[in-house]
Order: C-alpha cells, then sequence, then structure tokens
C-alpha cells in the first residue's frame, strides 16, 4: 500500500559519531557524524508531518472510520524539501482511545543539512525515495504506550567540506520508537552501512 512521491527530515543538535570508527569516515562514503545526522533529521521531519496527520490536523479528527489518503511535505533545515503520500488508518477505541496507522512512500528533494567544524561549513545534501510506516496511539489526547515509525529506501548524497565536494549513493532502513514516559526517541538502524544507535529528546510536534 505505499506510493511514491518526496521526503526528508529536519533538525537535531546532535554530534558524535554513529559507526564503529572515530567518525572521520572512508574516504568515498558519508562520515560517522553525518550518517547519524542523516538519521535524525529524517526522523524529525517525518515525526513532524505524522504529529500533524494524526493529533493537529482538522482533517483527520472526523468521525469517518475509512482509510483517507494524505499529502505532506515539509522544508528542509539548509534547502530542498521532504515529502510523503500514503493513506492513514484511524481507529476510536472508546474511552478517548485513538489509533492511527499510516503506510507511505516518500521522496527527498535536495534535502539539506549544514553544519560547523573547526570553523569550517560541512554541507550535505540527499535525493531519494523511501517506505514509510508508523503507528501512534493517543488517550484522550495524550500519547500512550510506543509510538514507532520504520523508514527504509535509498539516496543518493552530495557532501561539501569547504571547497571540497564528493558525492555517492546507498540504502538505509531505520527504526524510532517515541517513548512517552522518558520522553526520548529512540533510534537504531543502518544508514550507508553505519549502524545507527542514537536517543534524543522528544519534543511537542515531532
Amino acid at each position: 500500500m505505499i506510493r511514491t512521491r518526496r521526503s526528508g527530515f529536519l533538525m537535531a543538535a546532535l554530534v558524535a559519531a554513529a559507526g564503529c570508527d572515530d567518525g572521520t569516515g572512508p574516504a568515498d562514503g558519508l562520515d560517522a557524524e553525518d550518517a547519524a545526522l542523516v538519521a535524525v533529521t529524517t526522523d524529525e521531519l517525518a515525526g513532524s508531518m505524522i504529529f500533524d496527520l494524526t493529533f493537529a490536523a482538522a482533517a483527520f479528527s472526523a468521525e469517518s472510520a475509512e482509510p483517507r489518503a494524505f499529502s505532506r511535505s515539509r522544508d528542509c533545515p539548509a534547502g530542498g524539501s521532504v515529502s510523503i503520500d500514503g493513506t492513514v488508518d484511524r481507529v476510536q477505541n472508546g474511552d478517548g482511545s485513538v489509533e492511527w496507522t499510516l503506510e507511505a512512500d516518500g521522496e527527498w528533494d535536495d534535502c539539506t543539512r549544514s553544519r560547523t567544524r573547526n570553523e569550517t561549513t560541512i554541507s550535505w545534501s540527499i535525493d531519494g525515495t523511501f517506505s514509510l510506516e508508523a503507528h501512534r496511539k493517543r488517550n484522550n489526547g495524550e500519547p500512550i504506550g510506543n509510538q514507532t515509525t520504520s523508514k527504509s529506501g535509498s539516496f543518493h548524497w552530495t557532501r561539501t567540506v569547504g571547497d571540497e565536494t564528493r558525492e555517492g549513493d546507498c540504502t538505509f532502513e531505520v527504526t524510532s520508537v517515541r517513548n512517552p514516559d522518558s520522553k526520548k526517541i529512540h533510534i537504531t538502524g543502518t544508514v550507508c552501512g553505519r549502524e545507527i544507535d542514537r536517543e534524543i529528546g522528544w519534543r511537542h510536534g515531532m
């Protein structure tokens, strides 16, 4: 039940390696820090679109229990965009309990992020497609239980450090779990062959 359009994902103040080396990475690939930032940034962007669909958007608060088609997009932190198109199934369990299941395809369109290291600007951009599945549950408006999102796909990346640019292609498979009790998001999986295991704060709207 998955379609294709465009996607990418935003913000996160993450530094530190996400691989098995010192963070410098091989000469022909994304380094460990940027692989981690791709995972976190894209998850945050996806989270904001899913929040809009399951909680903030009036169009999906109607009484109808039929699955609905949707289309959402977001700007990326330093340019470009990400979008998703798919269906959302809303089930009311009674006593204020509501669950949503989303299935979608997405696309990143020159989705870009920049950071600074030792006074040098480092930026990366990605173009590619992915599939997404997500589950959310709320009880009287409050999230309850683990809220999961899984994404997998491939992208072409371009990375610029100062005046030097390199590029390549890779695949990824990432799952995030939002925990209402700890107010944390745990992100695991692989990006460009690098293992990702990150925990960040979960704020409203993600």
